[in-house]
């Protein structure tokens, strides 16, 4: 009963604390383009020569003025991001007061070299960037669900879930006989979903992987076949010099035989004979 109380004060103080969050929070995935909308502008300057925008990555530093560098103003002030990335998160002030906040959501596997054709299985990591005035997330308000729809918990057939840290949420998947299945991870906050991100692991080559194949082709991988035509490049070259080199060595040994007996050159013998050099044998 006690703890049920506990929880109950913890969401109500949550829930205080995010409607005394002024602004919009945009949420985006890395590389894609976001646009933070400038509601407090004037109308009066249609063409946002007055417009400022201020940059606050972390609470503990001072806002920075926008350099535009990888940005852009749209036609109603709004400040365009382009090709989103973890240094873009943060808090924006259209005007110095207006704030935006733009969130992240990144899918990487853990760690990133980590290679699923190899190991036969990946672990993933689904992050949320955010502003730290946002604070941490709720546990639960990021989930991973497969291809039907189905919340993944703790373990079963293929995967394993790990839990969910502060905005971490991990979930270890494993290579099955069949078609690479697809992962998706979601933010959901007051019984919706404000973004998610899809992930389908590259299982192609294993030995329990079906591959849909007709013609009964076997299919080679791309790094086996780019290193079989190496090795018979190699194989050509080789045979190419030694019929060079032996050609060259014929030749060589036919003018020296010629060169050896010339005509009308005469050899002396150790017996004090002489003959011609094209003289035939007795």
């Amino acid at each position: 009963m006690q703890r049920m109380a506990r929880l109950a004060i913890i969401l109500m103080l949550v829930l205080h604390f995010e409607a005394n969050i002024h602004g919009e929070i945009v949420y985006t995935r890395p590389g894609e383009n976001a646009s933070l909308p400038c509601v407090g502008r004037s109308f009066s300057d249609p063409t946002c020569s007055n417009v400022a925008w201020l940059f606050n990555r972390y609470s503990t530093l001072p806002d920075v003025w926008i350099d535009f560098i990888g940005r852009s103003l749209d036609s109603d002030c709004s400040l365009v991001v382009k090709n989103v990335s973890a240094e873009d998160v943060g808090l924006y002030k259209c005007g110095g007061s207006e704030e935006v906040y733009l969130n992240l959501l990144t899918i990487s596997p853990s760690p990133l070299d980590a290679d699923p054709m190899r190991d036969g299985e990946v672990k993933l990591k689904c992050s949320l960037f955010r502003h730290s005035t946002l604070g941490f997330c709720q546990k639960g308000t990021i989930p991973w669900v497969d291809e039907t729809g189905t919340v993944l918990l703790d373990e079963d057939v293929g995967y394993h879930f790990h839990g969910q840290e502060k905005c971490v949420s991990s979930l270890t998947v494993r290579q099955q006989s069949g078609h690479n299945r697809k992962y998706t991870c979601r933010f959901e906050q007051h019984s919706g979903t404000k973004i998610q991100s899809d992930y389908t692991p590259d299982f192609l080559g294993g030995n329990q992987t079906e591959i849909s194949n007709p013609d009964n082709i076997t299919d080679v991988p791309h790094s086996y076949a780019m290193w079989a035509v190496r090795i018979a490049g190699v194989v050509v070259i080789i045979v190419s010099a030694v019929l060079i080199i032996k050609r060259i060595c014929n030749t060589n040994c036919i003018l020296k035989d010629k060169n050896k007996f010339r005509n009308d050159e005469y050899i002396e013998y150790d017996n004090g004979g002489v003959r011609l050099a094209n003289a035939r044998w007795p």
